[in-house]
């Protein structure tokens, strides 16, 4: 339980993939929650969570955009998770994607330094990385070759983060997440397509000679890793202090092997449909996780044909 007490926490994007999954956790642990979601995107899986929430005694929901809809109330900690994902989606609309996930973490944070909270933890994504060639990622490295308008928003909203740690006794906690899978996943993330395409027999689009690498987080694990962050944030860190964390598996796999393992649990042999490298696309992503395990005793539990298994058997 986070500082061993109940807390009030309010949980941005609650109905999206990953708040979902921590606003549930933290109400089995006993606290309280009030999540934030303007419902759009992904209707028909939000709706499913949102039911799983309104079941939770201590829940609460307020439906509207994050930067018109923050509650004029106290919390022990605001964990926002809202934003605009995807890096092709980001490419066709690069303006939104600055504004919804940079800008509105910019109203997030004015809305903190006025005294509602002053522990934040915020998502950012490994694709602040971008064609990083220090293998693995570690959080010193240089972000100076995002790949898309998605990793500029992040790498930017770790900067408003920072600015207004300095100018005001806010502690924030940034987490660069590692492409994250798991059950009620967005219908366009990778490893729900390729479950559903094999299993339906359809062919598997591939970019690339399937090369490419990603580091796979299961989204248990990047919940117990945002829990971490908060224990870390209210114990351990003092007012006007910025951290950033990477919350990967620290063991990624090749494109290839992932649709060889994907077509093993279904039981049906992949087809694939190859196509050209995809703009926006990075070669790897690998997380260097001494940081996290060392002051937040992050450990993943789940690897990726347990995490792949439990994910297909949420799906039928």
């Amino acid at each position: 339980m986070v500082e061993n007490r109940p807390t009030r926490t309010l949980v941005t994007g609650c109905c999206g993939f990953i708040a979902s999954h921590l606003s549930i956790g933290l109400g089995q642990l006993g606290h309280e929650v009030v999540g934030i979601d303007w419902m759009k995107g992904s209707e028909g899986r939000k709706k499913e969570s949102l039911e799983i929430l309104e079941n939770m005694e201590n829940f609460r929901f307020i439906k509207g955009d994050v930067a018109e809809s923050l509650p004029m109330e106290e919390f022990d900690f605001v964990v926002h998770l809202a934003a605009l994902p995807g890096v092709r989606a980001s490419i066709e609309k690069p303006f939104e994607t600055f504004r919804c996930n940079a800008g509105v973490t910019a109203k997030v944070l004015d809305w903190a330094k006025e005294g509602y909270t002053n522990n934040l933890i915020y998502a950012s994504s490994s694709s602040v990385y971008g064609l990083n060639q220090q293998i693995p990622f570690s959080e010193e490295d240089s972000l100076n070759s995002p790949n898309s308008p998605y990793a500029a928003s992040k790498i930017a909203t770790e900067v408003v983060a920072d600015t207004y740690c300095r100018l005001f006794p806010i502690k924030a906690v940034g987490l660069r997440f590692f492409t994250v899978y798991g059950p009620r996943g967005r219908e366009d993330m990778a490893i729900h397509k390729f479950l559903t395409w094999v299993s339906n027999k359809t062919p598997v689009t591939v970019f690339g000679d399937g090369s490419s690498s990603r580091d796979y987080t299961f989204v248990e694990d990047i919940v117990s890793g945002i829990i971490a962050s908060m224990n870390y944030a209210s114990k351990s860190m003092q007012p006007h202090s910025h951290e950033v964390f990477n919350l990967g598996n620290n063991s990624p796999i090749k494109l290839s092997d992932l649709i060889d393992l994907v077509g093993e649990i279904v039981g049906e042999e992949p087809i694939i449909d190859r196509q050209p490298d995809q703009l926006g696309d990075v070669p790897t992503t690998f997380a260097n996780i001494d940081k996290a395990v060392k002051l937040l005793r992050y450990q993943p539990k789940t690897n990726l044909s347990l995490g792949l298994r439990k994910t297909w058997e949420s799906m039928n």
